[in-house]
């Protein structure tokens, strides 16, 4: 839960990984990550269709899930696949 920021170290405790909510973890799924940093991706929706379609990649690995969970320390790494179009 820390590497991903969702609790920071002094909330490792069971009371605050129960209180967690869905929205704090959805927005660390690769899709919001793309929709609200702006790589051409105005909704949801296009920011899912550029990860299909392998225009993003995290570090050097190229990302085809939405699904995806950014860890903290990668969130700088998120960038357009050298051969996008984009």
């Amino acid at each position: 839960m820390h590497r991903y920021g969702l609790l920071t170290n002094e909330q490792l405790k069971l009371d605050y990984v129960l209180g967690l909510t869905l929205n704090k973890l959805l927005d660390k799924r690769i899709q919001t990550r793309i929709h609200q940093e702006g790589f051409q991706a105005k909704t949801i929706h296009q920011a899912r269709t550029l990860i299909h379609q392998r225009h993003i990649k995290v570090g050097k690995n190229l990302v085809n899930a939405a699904s995806f969970l950014v860890r903290t320390e990668s969130e700088k790494k998120i960038n357009l696949a050298p051969l996008s179009p984009f």
